[in-house]
């Protein structure tokens, strides 16, 4: 495995270290607490790429293969004041060239042990980071995983309804949902897009309900006006709109998905409820196709559901 890790930027890149632990991370080379990012100081940084050297070792406490990934990056160390770390310089007038060699030789040893003491506080800080980067990337891959529907789902209820294509379609929609409201065409991509099924909404023309009349309100001879407070017949034409959703064709077994009561049922619920108005009337038709038109019995079948995959 160690082989087949890519951990050097090319001529071309220069990834952050954090960056590139989390692609480990991601990937499932490592898991969160076997890789710490080290900064070694930014004496490098003005001509190398930030991902320096790597270390592998094995790890008695947590009983696992880790990683140090060294970065030409500020530590703790380069942020605070020299003095904190280093006597003030004698100056070198009064020294040999052998005492020179070992003041050098000593402040590089206190610089060595203040890194050493501030290496845990660093890998925390960048394993925190780290995190973030992999969180980052989760957020950008938003088809694969979930945690960008998750900031919506906390407020928006109806995520639960949706597999992770469909909340990204959907995310899409909720700024535009005032531009499209009673859009009928727009229903139907939307229906879908979603359910990946050919789906058609159509307005009714013309709407003419039939309507029982109550015992006590029959006509009586004498005592009504046609047109009045009467009509010839069972039925009249009524001000209120009726939209069709027609689904399909499709196979009968996709069209067991939208019987009512499903997720998907609900769906074409909740998009009807946002884009169309609440007087209108919403009728749902499902199509079988040409060759899913057969009628069978039996709790099994597909083609069992009358008035919905099998009609008279």
């Amino acid at each position: 495995m160690k082989d087949s890790l890519h951990l050097k930027n090319d001529l071309q890149t220069d990834f952050k270290a954090t960056a590139l632990a989390a692609e480990l991370i991601e990937a499932g080379d490592f898991e969160a607490d076997q890789i710490a990012v080290l900064p070694a100081g930014p004496r490098k940084r003005a001509f190398a790429k930030e991902i320096g050297s790597h270390v592998f070792y094995y790890s008695e406490s947590k009983r696992k293969d880790c990683i140090n990934i060294e970065s030409h990056q500020e530590g703790l160390y380069d942020m605070l004041p020299e003095g904190l770390f280093h006597n003030p310089p004698t100056g070198s007038s009064g020294m040999s060239e052998q005492q020179m060699v070992e003041d050098v030789q000593f402040r590089r040893a206190e610089e060595k042990d203040a890194r050493k003491f501030f290496m845990p506080f660093e890998a925390e800080i960048n394993h925190l980071k780290t995190i973030l980067e992999l969180y980052e990337n989760r957020l950008d891959k938003k088809t694969t995983y979930s945690e960008l529907t998750r900031i919506f789902a906390a407020e928006w209820k109806e995520f639960e309804l949706f597999d992770k294509e469909q909340s990204i379609i959907w995310m899409h929609l909720l700024p535009v949902i005032h531009q499209k409201r009673n859009d009928v065409t727009f229903l139907g991509q939307l229906l879908s897009v979603l359910f990946k099924t050919p789906v058609e909404v159509l307005m009714k023309q013309s709407n003419v309900k039939p309507k029982l009349i109550d015992e006590h309100m029959q006509f009586k001879l004498g005592f009504g006006a046609l047109g009045i407070n009467s009509i010839i017949g069972n039925s009249f034409a009524t001000d209120e709109e009726e939209m069709i959703i027609n689904i399909g064709p499709t196979t009968t077994q996709r069209l067991l998905s939208f019987m009512p009561g499903t997720a998907h049922s609900r769906i074409i619920d909740l998009a009807v409820s946002y884009l169309v108005p609440v007087e209108t009337e919403v009728k749902v038709n499902l199509l079988a196709a040409e060759a899913n038109r057969l009628g069978s019995l039996g709790a099994d079948s597909e083609n069992a559901y009358l008035g919905f995959t099998v009609y008279l």
